[in-house]
């Protein structure tokens, strides 16, 4: 990458940055606290070292609100210089976003500074805790200390390389040059893991212990989280090329779903072929790289996805992805773990074929990318 394109890509993003102080409510515990006893106090009390001075219910919010502006900012920028490059066109929708989240805040704040002396006179004489209630009193800080303890703050700045006439311009600039040189590859990376993300919570259902299983069906809802992928990708994609075929790829894929009802059978197995490129940042910009190379991006999604389908990105240790099958086909594996279909004795429907090979019964298709 020039040194050109690398100022023109600096000069197209804002960086934002978060400073969010959440008070834990907790104070260290002390030996003299507890004394010569064989019995300690419940866990919900202490544990660890540290005890709670306050019911952590009262503190939930600032924590809920810390996530939203961290996604509000994740949802349409990537990770850059310990916050996030957001894209011009949409810095004025993440900083609306951030006004709205810190006014919240403020809010909560003022709320639990208010209720302050009350709510640690009820954690005192919450039944499990009246036996410890001195371990408490004596430990709360005032609310001068917990209205300082608690902050929300963001900034946005525009960041720029040394001018090439400074002294040591060359020396000063590398490391903003390897930031910016890396933020194609954070972006490729925050997408895999929205897909993996909703691989796991959409198209499955169980856990670890109990296995995981592939969905019969899924519902509209789930182009909610595609579409909000593509947004993220649609502000960024001036970083790689390859970004854009991936977001046309997205909306080919879209498109082939229902535009309403249940999403199942063949148009659930597009779903699961989507999600096999996505999940893996090496597989997505090769697959994107694919696309520019043939210039058409249904035929290498279909290529990519057929049973016979292969978009290797030269990794030649990288194993297919196994897409589930519609009800009453065979089980498949995804990534490893098994993941088992649950059988129905309702037919597969006759659903408009969007990949170049039909799949019957008992059929495996394999994404080999």
């Amino acid at each position: 990458m020039s040194n050109q394109n690398e100022i023109r890509t600096i000069e197209r993003v804002l960086c934002f940055s978060l400073e969010i102080h959440i008070w834990s409510g907790r104070r260290k515990l002390r030996t003299t606290d507890i004394g010569e006893i064989d019995e300690l106090p419940n866990s919900d009390l202490a544990s660890l070292g540290s005890k709670k001075v306050i019911d952590s219910e009262h503190l939930k919010p600032f924590d809920k609100l810390k996530k939203r502006a961290q996604k509000a900012c994740e949802s349409r920028g990537v990770r850059f210089l310990g916050g996030y490059a957001i894209p011009y066109n949409k810095a004025k929708l993440v900083a609306d976003d951030l006004e709205a989240i810190a006014g919240e805040y403020e809010q909560a704040r003022a709320h639990l500074v208010a209720n302050y002396d009350r709510f640690i006179q009820e954690w005192q004489n919450a039944p499990n805790n009246k036996e410890w209630a001195h371990i408490i009193k004596d430990e709360a800080p005032g609310k001068a200390y917990v209205e300082g303890a608690l902050g929300f703050k963001w900034q946005a700045c525009k960041v720029r390389s040394v001018d090439d006439s400074e002294e040591a311009a060359e020396l000063l600039s590398h490391g903003l040059k390897q930031a910016e040189q890396g933020l194609a590859g954070t972006l490729f990376r925050e997408i895999a893991q929205e897909a993996a993300a909703f691989e796991e919570r959409t198209l499955c259902f169980g856990d670890a212990n109990k296995g995981r299983h592939a969905r019969e069906y899924v519902s509209q809802r789930c182009k909610n989280a595609l579409e909000a992928i593509r947004e993220k990708m649609e502000g960024l994609a001036f970083l790689d090329p390859c970004v854009r075929p991936i977001i046309e790829t997205i909306d080919y894929s879209i498109n082939l779903l229902p535009s309403k009802g249940k999403i199942e059978g063949i148009h659930l197995t597009t779903l699961w072929g989507l999600t096999g490129i996505l999940k893996r940042p090496d597989r997505m910009r090769a697959f994107g790289q694919q696309c520019l190379d043939s210039g058409d991006v249904a035929a290498t999604f279909g290529f990519a996805v057929g049973k016979h389908g292969s978009a290797s990105d030269d990794e030649a240790s990288l194993a297919p992805v196994q897409v589930p099958q519609a009800p009453g086909q065979q089980s498949v594996a995804v990534g490893g773990p098994a993941v088992t279909t649950v059988r129905s004795a309702r037919p597969v429907p006759s659903l408009p074929l969007p990949l170049p090979l039909p799949i019957q019964q008992g059929m495996v298709t394999s994404i080999g990318i």
